[in-house]
């Protein structure tokens, strides 16, 4: 990674002044900021540079983990990106769609899943066009199965297991609650009345496949947890007379985006 980055300051330094090179606490890449924003006013435009190097099976790559002994690990990260191109090309774009649901959960749960790790148990469980609320619930009844007992292996058959941010018991602990509130939104959303069609994602303008709502939002009414426990009620929102709370994500901008648990 040292000389990845002296590298970049030969290549970079003469166009780029303001260039900063790092590799203090990186794991894996130097992460270069270039201190010239593309736009003024806008946060600088960073890059994170990871060197590799082929493995001698020739499947996969050598890639550079300074947290462990060997200082390498094995990675396949082509056939990862070949094998998430394919999901998101059958599923008509709910893979994808889904996949950035799920980093917002997993941010506001103190990350227990790493990103590749959802992406892998969402290959195999998310795998045609269906709506949006059904995929959540299908990533979460899976993968609560799938950690049972282990860590989720890599997909592409290189890596091996692929490791979680918190102790298992407690990876388990979240994505369970978060599949009783993702059942218990469709469930509500399957109970028509004269103001709610009978579908999770209520009153919500559709996307041009017919799948989910548009990709601005996402929407699940839940009904009230019961004395002593509380339910999420967006900021700004009055809870008086309230009977359910709405949970809304604003996908696109990445803001204001709340849990699907407390």
């Amino acid at each position: 990674m040292e000389r990845a980055r002296d590298a970049i300051r030969e290549d970079l330094a003469d166009e780029f002044p303001n260039l900063t090179v790092e590799v203090v606490g990186r794991r894996r890449a130097v992460l270069v900021r270039f201190g010239d924003p593309v736009t003024a006013g806008q946060p600088d435009f960073t890059a994170d540079v990871m060197t590799a190097i082929p493995h001698p099976s020739g499947k996969g790559l050598f890639i550079p983990n300074v947290e462990i002994a060997d200082k390498w690990d094995r990675a396949d990260p082509i056939t990862h990106t070949e094998m998430v191109l394919d999901a998101i090309d059958k599923t008509e774009n709910t893979f994808a769609r889904t996949v950035r649901l799920l980093k917002h959960w997993n941010c506001t749960h103190s990350k227990p899943l790493c990103s590749w790790n959802i992406k892998a148990l969402a290959l195999e469980c998310i795998t045609s066009p269906m709506p949006l609320a059904e995929a959540l619930q299908a990533f979460f009844t899976h993968a609560v199965q799938e950690l049972k007992s282990r860590q989720t292996d890599d997909p592409a058959g290189v890596a091996g297991l692929i490791p979680l941010n918190l102790p298992i018991s407690e990876v388990r602990k979240r994505l369970d609650t978060a599949r009783e509130y993702i059942d218990l939104a469709i469930a509500r959303g399957r109970e028509p009345t004269a103001e709610r069609p009978a579908r999770p994602e209520q009153g919500l303008p559709r996307d041009r496949s017919g799948y989910g709502p548009h990709p601005r939002w996402w929407s699940l009414e839940l009904p009230p947890l019961g004395p002593g426990r509380r339910s999420w009620i967006p900021k700004g929102r009055s809870t008086s007379g309230t009977t359910s709370s709405t949970l809304s994500c604003l996908r696109s901008s990445g803001q204001g985006c709340p849990a699907l648990t407390n």
